[in-house]
């Protein structure tokens, strides 16, 4: 039934009926079915589903929180920024992934999310920053993927010429053939 929703969604230009049809989905007890809903819907009227963020699974708020990522519709950073501030780590990490994808991440948002405990979240969430201070510390976080998108984000910010002095401190200081010199050097290649 998961798979039918989004199909459905497919067929041809949205209209009432097809909403109609696909609301009801949204309180099925299936938490896939909910999820495709939530998709198939959000793809038709990103502003349709405002009681989703409240649902007991993760996965459809997840899925909520993607949906509004794909929609460049005023007024949906509110339901963002709540769902960037969700219990669920998959649910942070979608969220802050849509808000990098609309290209706003909010300040309060940016403050906190070095001290998120979740990995994800913080991968997410570094393509969006543009603190200097949230993006330095990021740059040392342990996660290694984390670790090496803010640090091309931070190289992207600083630009070529201004990031390499920083490239070539890291790579000096690194051991010989470790992924510290190869996220260094990958950071200063991908710069502007």
């Amino acid at each position: 039934r998961a798979a039918i929703v989004p199909a459905g969604a497919e067929l041809g230009a949205p209209d009432a009926a097809a909403v109609r049809a696909l609301e009801p989905l949204l309180h099925d007890r299936d938490d896939a079915v909910r999820a495709a809903a939530v998709l198939a819907l959000a793809s038709i009227d990103p502003t349709t589903s405002p009681a989703v963020i409240a649902d007991p699974a993760p996965s459809v708020r997840a899925a909520l929180a993607t949906a509004l990522g794909r929609s460049f519709a005023p007024g949906l950073e509110d339901a963002l920024h709540t769902l960037a501030t969700d219990r669920d780590a998959d649910v942070r990490a979608a969220a802050y992934a849509s808000l990098v994808a609309r290209a706003h991440v909010p300040a309060d948002l940016v403050a906190v999310v070095a001290e998120d405990p979740s990995s994800r979240v913080r991968l997410a969430a570094a393509p969006g920053i543009a603190d200097p201070v949230v993006l330095a510390r990021l740059v040392d976080d342990p996660d290694p993927q984390a670790a090496s998108a803010a640090l091309v984000r931070q190289a992207a910010a600083l630009g070529a010429d201004a990031a390499l002095p920083g490239a070539l401190a890291r790579l000096a200081a690194a051991p010989p053939a470790s992924a510290e010199r190869v996220r260094a050097a990958l950071a200063w290649l991908l710069a502007p």
